[in-house]
This record gives structure tokens, sequence and C-alpha cells, in this order.
């Protein structure tokens, strides 16, 4: 055996030995999946002592924060980054003249560009939401 496969046999058996553990512990893909669904709606209320010395409690107010890390996590298992860099096959102007080309590239690429800020403005005021 080499020292590569050596290494990959006892990665494997270190993985096993951890998702066994996780199975006794209880830690299940459908307890991930459920407890970070009920994160992308979490509610919490605020309370407040009152003048009179007792406690007031809000109504449900969306917990922005939590929600907040509950995409976070979402979006890295599910892999969701939005696209930094399109190429675009040459083949797209190929039935076109070139300033139709140019013009669907153009489009393209604010489009991409549009979205990634639009993605960033819902990030931003989520984070201003969670820091109220």
């Amino acid at each position: 055996m080499t020292l590569e496969e050596i290494g990959a046999e006892a990665a494997e058996l270190t993985r096993q030995d951890i998702l066994k553990a996780c199975r006794d512990g209880g830690l299940t893909l459908g307890r991930l999946v459920e407890t970070i669904s009920k994160a992308l709606d979490a509610e919490a209320n605020r309370q407040q002592m009152l003048m009179n010395g007792n406690w007031s409690t809000s109504p449900s107010l969306t917990d922005h924060n939590t929600r907040l890390n509950a995409v976070k996590i979402a979006k890295d298992i599910l892999g969701m980054d939005a696209p930094k860099n399109i190429k675009l096959d040459a083949k797209i102007g190929s039935d076109m003249s070139p300033e139709t080309a140019e013009m669907v590239k153009g489009l393209i690429s604010s489009t991409l560009y549009t979205m990634d800020k639009v993605g960033d403005a819902i990030i931003a005021s989520l984070k201003h939401f969670s820091e109220e």
C-alpha cells in the first residue's frame, strides 16, 4: 500500500466514525434540513419592563439575524453562489450581425451585474434589520 492509499483509507475510516457518532447523537440530514428550514422563518419576541414593574412582550417580530444566518448556511450547503464571470460562446453571434451580438453580450452582462447588486442590497438590508 502506498502512503496515499493509506491516507485515503484513514480518511474514510475517520469519516465513517464521524458519521456514526452523528447518527448516535441524533444529528441527521433530516434534522439539519428541518432546523435550517425553521430558521428561515424565525420570529422573536422582545420584552421590556414597564414603569409599573410589569413586563410587556411584543407581538412576534421577524428575526432578521437568524434568517440571514440560515440563508447563508443554506446557500453554502446548496452551493448557490452567484456567478461572477460567465464566458459567452462565440456561437452567440454566428447568425447575428456584430452589432446585435455586442448588444446581446452587453444586455447579458448588465443583467448579471444588476442581479449581483440586487443580491448585495438584499443582504445589506437584512443585516440592517438584524442590527436593530
